[in-house]
């Protein structure tokens, strides 16, 4: 008997003590238990987790379609970042989430994703998802968020993510940022968004979030691109301790001005816009994708001073960027 019919069996028990039923959430292997990605998905229930090994995964080499669709409440976890690739081809977007709760994508680079919005990930609906440790590089849409785009969502956490050299379409109708939220709430804490050809964050159309400790590097080509653009006038985000440096049009877009980090952080009013700065993260090779940071750099210790920021791997004060932080790139 094959082992996911086993899991399945076990899956479908209950263990009754008193009147209470007790269910198992299941781990679901790729390739091992499943060869395709999106049929452990499909087979998988709301809890479940859907894990997978290193390799890359890819139409030539695995023959997996894309996009590959989420499913409600099922995790998506990879053994690292660093080795499992889902390489979409160009064939079509990465993935695609659609009333998403209670999900996860964590651990997977997410690669060559083509979309009208969202090359990497589309996501809408979702309440109560976490992006972390995922690494998003050469994703291309025609319209809106060329790594990433986010639509009437809640709760929504992205932690130690690195968005690399996202850019729109050669028949692109407008200029996607590398990620575009509209009509969420959402925190986004230690991630690195670079060499976009646009913006690196748009936040349009009721967009409100935390947005703490990244690093906005060399977004923007030609004459086009701001690190952090906000057209979401409704409520204010929280916007600190983030680091900007090389963005073509410069650091912010605010309700249509740029401005600063000087500016920003000095504008009046109830906005929460403060500590954030400029200069030269001192990566240690970015053009070759290594996004740690060397002794000296200015984005070292210089997050939030909240004890509940502190980087996980010394216990010292949150370093900006992917590798700072609770939980680091890998």
């Amino acid at each position: 008997m094959r082992r996911w019919f086993l899991l399945s069996w076990l899956a479908s028990l209950s263990l009754l003590s008193g009147c209470t039923a007790v269910f198992f959430n299941r781990v679901l292997d790729v390739p091992h238990e499943f060869f395709f990605i999106q049929d452990a998905i499909d087979f998988a229930d709301f809890g479940d987790t859907v894990r997978i090994g290193c390799g890359t995964y890819s139409p030539s080499r695995t023959g997996e379609f894309f996009p590959i669709f989420l499913k409600n409440g099922v995790k998506l976890k990879g053994a690292s970042a660093d080795c499992v690739v889902l390489d979409a081809q160009n064939t079509g977007g990465v993935l695609d989430a659609a009333n998403y709760t209670e999900g996860e994508i964590l651990g997977l680079t997410l690669r060559n994703g083509f979309a009208r919005n969202g090359g990497g990930v589309f996501l809408v609906n979702a309440v109560n998802t976490l992006i972390r440790d995922n690494i998003f590089q050469s994703n291309r849409a025609l319209e809106e968020g060329s790594a990433f785009w986010m639509s009437n969502s809640d709760n929504v956490r992205f932690e130690n993510n690195l968005f690399q050299g996202n850019f729109r379409s050669s028949s692109s109708l407008t200029v996607p940022a590398s990620v575009q939220i509209f009509d969420s709430r959402f925190s986004f804490f230690n991630n690195v968004i670079a060499s976009g050809d646009s913006d690196g964050l748009r936040l349009e159309s009721g967009a409100v979030g935390t947005i703490e400790n990244n690093i906005f590097f060399d977004n923007g080509s030609g004459s086009e691109g701001f690190g952090l653009v906000d057209n979401s006038t409704s409520s204010p985000s929280k916007i600190a301790f983030n680091l900007f440096f090389q963005n073509t049009q410069g650091s912010f877009q605010l309700a249509g001005a740029a401005k600063t980090a000087v500016e920003a952080n000095d504008l009046s009013g109830t906005d929460l816009i403060f500590d954030n700065f400029e200069g030269d993260p001192l990566f240690v090779n970015a053009a070759a994708g290594d996004f740690h940071l060397l002794v000296g750099s200015e984005a070292i210790d210089a997050g939030d001073p909240d004890p509940a920021f502190n980087d996980g791997l010394d216990g010292t004060r949150n370093d900006l960027g992917v590798f700072g932080g609770r939980n680091p790139l890998f």
